[in-house]
């Protein structure tokens, strides 16, 4: 279904003047809209582990291996602190 055909589906509730109170979709249209909803989290999450990564990556190369002292990777271990990545649960089969 088409997010046009999502959004005409949807039927308004009004009071007595008219004024739009809430919206009734049929069950289709709603289990619809929850699936576009989990695309798109799931997207945005797959897009931020992505950039994360890249600047975990980016600090690892910058430095030689040889200039990886301590200050070094204690401001690493602060970086990871602060940017934690979370992976999404996976179904185990």
């Amino acid at each position: 279904m088409s997010l046009t055909e999502l959004l005409t589906s949807a039927q308004y509730l009004t009071d007595a003047t008219g004024n739009k109170k809430a919206v009734v979709l049929d069950l289709a249209a709603w289990e619809e809209i929850l699936t576009l909803l989990e695309d798109v989290s799931s997207e945005a999450r797959t897009e931020r582990i992505r950039v994360q990564n890249e600047h975990l990556r980016h600090l690892l190369q910058t430095v030689p291996e040889d200039d990886k002292g301590p200050e070094w990777w204690d401001e690493f271990e602060q970086e990871l602190r602060q940017n934690r990545v979370t992976f999404p649960e996976r179904e185990i089969i």
